[in-house]
C-alpha cells in the first residue's frame, strides 16, 4: 500500500491507559496526522478500541511487520523494556518513531535507537511533553533572561497518586519499573533545560514501602562561575502535582542577596 500523501499515517502499538486516556484521544486535533492502524495482545481491547475510532486495521504484536508496511509512524506505547526492541524494527522499516518516555532503561538501548534511526533515515523522538507546557516555557524564560540574577540551584518534586497493583509500583526496575523511569525523567529534564548544560555527577537512591515507593536523585551541574547546582526530586503516594523552586543570587549595586523564586507548575 502506498503511503499517505497528505497525512502522516500512525500506528498506536500498545493500548494501556496512556494510548487510551491520552495518545488515542489526540488525534481527534491532529492537523497532519491521522490514527490508522491499532496493535495489541490484547483482542477484546483491539475489537473495544477499533469499533471506538472506526478503524479497520488492527494486528496483534505477532504481526507487528505487517503494521510497519502500511503505515509511516508508530506511536510506542508498549512497557518500557520493549521500547528498544519496537523501535529499531520500526526504523529498519523506514518508519518514523514516537516513543513514550521513558526512552529505554538502558543507555546502550537508547544508543541502538538513536543509531538505528539514523542509519535509516528516519526520525525517533520520546514522547515528553513538559517542555512545550506553558508553565515549564516561563521556567526556562525566567532562568534565561537574568530576571532571577544567577541561577545557583534547583530543586523539584513530583508525586502521584498510584493503585496498589499499577505497574509502575510492581515492574521491576532492569525493565523501566520504578520512580525514576517514571516520574524522574520530568524532575531531571527540567534541571537540565533550566541550566541549559548536562550534569557532571549523578547520584541516586530509591525506597519502596508499604503503600509506595519514593527516591531521589541528585545532580550535579557546574555554572559559569564555577558553583554547584543541585537539583532533587521525590515521588510517592500523595496528592498529585509537581512544583519546581529556583535558587539564585540577586545582585543590586554592591549587595548580594541570595532570594528565592518559587515557579508553581500545572500538574503533569
Amino acid at each position: 500500500m502506498s503511503r499517505s500523501k497528505n497525512k502522516v499515517r500512525f500506528a498506536v502499538v500498545g493500548l494501556g491507559h496512556i494510548a487510551q486516556v491520552a495518545v488515542l484521544p489526540a488525534f481527534k486535533a491532529a492537523r497532519n496526522s491521522e490514527l490508522f492502524a491499532l496493535v495489541s495482545g490484547d483482542s477484546e481491547k483491539l475489537r473495544k478500541l477499533g469499533k471506538k475510532y472506526n478503524l479497520e486495521h488492527l494486528y496483534p504484536y505477532e504481526e507487528y511487520s505487517r503494521v510497519l508496511a502500511n503505515v509511516d509512524a508508530v506511536f510506542l506505547a508498549v512497557p518500557n523494556h520493549l521500547h528498544r526492541e519496537y523501535a529499531v524494527r520500526a526504523a529498519a522499516a523506514g518508519v518514523h518513531v514516537l516513543c513514550e518516555k521513558p526512552m529505554a532503561p538502558t543507555t546502550q538501548e537508547c544508543r541502538e535507537m538513536i543509531e538505528a534511526a539514523s542509519r535509516n533515515h528516519v526520525k525517533l523522538m520520546v514522547a515528553y511533553r513538559l517542555h512545550f507546557e506553558a508553565g515549564n516555557l516561563e521556567a526556562v524564560k525566567l532562568a534565561k533572561d537574568g530576571r532571577l540574577g544567577d541561577v545557583r540551584a534547583f530543586t523539584s518534586e513530583f508525586a502521584q497518586q498510584v493503585a496498589d497493583k499499577n505497574v509502575r509500583i510492581k515492574e521491576p526496575v532492569p525493565r523501566g519499573g520504578g520512580p525514576l523511569y517514571d516520574m524522574g525523567v520530568y524532575c531531571i529534564n527540567a534541571a537540565r533545560y533550566l541550566f541549559r548544560s548536562e550534569p557532571l555527577e549523578v547520584s541516586a537512591l530509591a525506597a519502596a514501602f508499604s503503600g509506595g515507593t519514593a527516591g531521589d536523585i541528585y545532580m550535579q551541574f557546574w555554572s559559569r562561575r564555577c558553583e554547584p547546582l543541585q537539583p532533587h526530586w521525590e515521588q510517592g503516594h500523595s496528592p498529585g502535582g509537581s512544583c519546581l523552586r529556583i535558587c539564585r543570587r540577586h545582585t543590586t549595586g554592591s549587595d548580594d542577596q541570595r532570594q528565592e523564586e518559587n515557579q508553581n507548575l500545572p500538574e503533569a
